[in-house]
């Protein structure tokens, strides 16, 4: 229950002493996608571990890990599209500004034609 109290108040489960640590405190902290924390409870709790605890502790290891995985999987995505965006707004300035050369000097020339 203190961990629930914790987390209400916006403290981190970060901040507990190893003592405390257990299977709740790995999930709230994987629910709070804090992946690294939440692996390096399973790993203290899985040295501990016997049978069957050591198997549902090995299996919320997995999930972790792949949850992890993916956040920086897109975390990466979207630091690549926002690069992109930015490359592609470049672009757009860059041809705007040709374009308004290209008829600066289409204007000259019919201004020399015409004298």
């Amino acid at each position: 229950m203190r961990e629930d109290k914790n987390t209400e108040n916006g403290e981190n489960v970060e901040n507990l002493p190893r003592r405390f640590w257990t299977i709740a405190v790995a999930r709230l902290a994987y629910q709070q996608e804090q992946y690294d924390f939440a692996l390096k409870v399973v790993a203290s709790l899985i040295r501990k571990a016997r049978g069957a605890p050591r198997a549902r502790l090995t299996k919320l290891k997995k999930e972790i890990r792949a949850a992890r995985k993916t956040a920086q999987t897109l975390a990466r995505n979207k630091r690549i599209i926002s690069r992109l965006e930015e490359l592609l707004t470049r672009v757009q300035a860059v041809r705007l500004e040709r374009a308004s050369l290209v008829s600066e000097t289409s204007n000259m020339q019919n201004r020399e034609d015409r004298t």
